[in-house]
């Protein structure tokens, strides 16, 4: 079920990374999802129930996919063409 609700949110977060966020410079995009990633993680240990968990899950998921979409995307700019 964890695995469920962080992929749901990763597939939320990707349709407004695309569609909303795709303006936005790659390195933004990593450092405002590592910052929110943490969060999550920071107090996965301090949450009383499950349900706590699932919603630390999701969000966990919202700020984990804009990293992936970041990551990718500065790899493409800073690589000269010839290496690609």
């Amino acid at each position: 079920m964890v695995g469920i609700v962080f992929a749901g949110g990763m597939v939320a977060a990707s349709i407004v990374v695309g569609n909303v966020l795709s303006g936005l410079a790659p390195k933004w995009l990593i450092v405002i999802s590592l910052v929110g990633a943490g969060a999550p993680i920071a107090v996965f240990g301090f949450l009383p129930d499950y349900w706590w968990l699932l919603g630390a899950s999701t969000l966990m998921g919202v700020f984990v996919a804009p990293i992936n979409t970041g990551v990718s995307t500065l790899i493409q700019i800073v690589t000269p063409n010839r290496m690609l």
